[in-house]
């Protein structure tokens, strides 16, 4: 029996390759136990968030470079870039410079923390390696500044009052205009570049949906601090609109990452991809799920956004084209069965079946995550007929 393991990370306990891992071992238990010759193969996926670039080095030769850039609080620091073999592409996570693991719960504050290290990040790729095409994942951003702390390093000016990183939102709604004229000098060749944008969120920039009400408590902010965020975005959108001759906010994905999204389409023509179609393509995956009797993906979270475009709609989508069973294990699932069926997802299972308790799910997640597996598949491959 072939398996094919595509995993998401278990955010917080788990990279996607170690979810991966897991969930195999579990499934060669179950084999030996049932005396079962089985064949797993394991793929390390990411949606454009932390993770990607160790997903992105385990399917395609790349050279990993470092560079000196800057935390979400403008402290310097050190960050990972690959490099494609025949140096013409360069791949960025934004994570690496502006995540939200580099901050210490009491430090997360979208009213201090800025996307200049991207743009650091970006600037690199493009002065000093010369690449042709650069692509960014977004995600795990501690950030909420519409982008234009990364604007800032990449050579645009702002007619504003104050700091952005003194007070984000005040410095967004003091914006008065925006020059270019220091872009080719800062960072020439950025217009040139093919920018391409690895992203699982769909979200515009503004309103209820927008950058500042679904993410921004989540970084850190308050009801004060994120009705103030809201207010400077709102600003922003309406002096890049103006500047740009064109009204990028509303676009799917706009809202990404505190609003870079929205700067990365509408300054520098970037265009958005789902972030794990990109693996998707180094990985091959549609032949191997072609060839694979049984798929499992799984995530941290499997709830009513992770059949919206992200991971497992995605591999579900390609395992009911090639009439392949598709299995989800998570560490917590809110989906009903009739929804998760109704798009080829065979069955779902969670930590939670085995293991009540959060913190302890959390602190075992590998061990349980084998465990699960093990449990479930030990009756499929006792009959190797069993729906699950």
């Amino acid at each position: 029996m072939k398996i094919l393991v595509v995993s998401d990370k278990f955010k917080g306990t788990m990279t996607s390759a170690q979810a991966g891992e897991s969930i195999a071992r579990g499934l060669r238990l179950a084999a030996l136990q049932n005396g079962v010759p089985l064949q797993v193969e394991v793929i390390p996926v990411a949606d454009g968030g932390d993770g990607m670039l160790e997903a992105i080095a385990a399917q395609v030769p790349v050279k990993r470079l470092q560079t000196e850039s800057s935390d979400p609080l403008l402290r310097p620091m050190m960050a990972d870039l690959l490099l494609s073999e025949d140096g013409t592409c360069a791949y960025l996570e934004m994570a690496r410079t502006n995540g939200l693991w580099l901050l210490d719960p009491d430090q997360r504050n979208p009213l201090q923390t800025t996307t200049y290290g991207l743009g650091e990040l970006l600037r690199f790729a493009i002065v000093k390696l010369r690449v042709k095409r650069v692509v960014i994942g977004l995600g795990g951003s501690a950030t909420n500044d519409g982008g234009v702390g990364m604007l800032q390093a990449l050579g645009y000016r702002f007619d504003a009052d104050g700091s952005l990183e003194e007070d984000v939102a005040a410095y967004l709604k003091s914006i008065r205009g925006i020059d270019d004229q220091y872009v080719d000098r800062l960072c020439p060749g950025l217009r040139e570049v093919c920018i391409e944008i690895a992203c699982d969120v769909t979200n515009p920039l503004l309103g209820p949906f927008g950058a500042t009400r679904v993410f921004g408590k989540q970084k850190g902010g308050t009801p004060a601090s994120l009705d103030r965020l809201e207010e400077g975005m709102q600003h922003w959108a309406r002096i890049a609109t103006d500047y740009l001759g064109q009204d990028w906010s509303l676009v799917p994905g706009a809202g990404a990452a505190g609003g870079v999204g929205f700067a990365l389409c509408g300054f520098l023509n970037g265009t958005m991809r789902r972030g794990w179609e990109f693996l998707a393509e180094f990985a091959n995956l549609e032949q191997k799920i072609q060839q694979a009797d049984r798929v499992i993906t799984g995530e941290g979270s499997f709830d009513a956004q992770s059949l919206q475009g992200k991971l497992p709609h995605g591999i579900a989508t390609l395992c009911a084209q090639h009439h392949k069973p598709l299995y989800v294990f998570c560490g917590k699932a809110s989906v009903d069965a009739a929804t998760y069926r109704a798009v080829g997802i065979r069955a779902v299972h969670s930590l939670r079946e085995i293991e009540r308790r959060g913190d302890v799910c959390l602190r075992f997640a590998s061990k349980l995550l084998e465990f699960l597996v093990a449990q479930k598949f030990s009756g499929l491959f006792a009959t190797c007929e069993s729906p699950l």
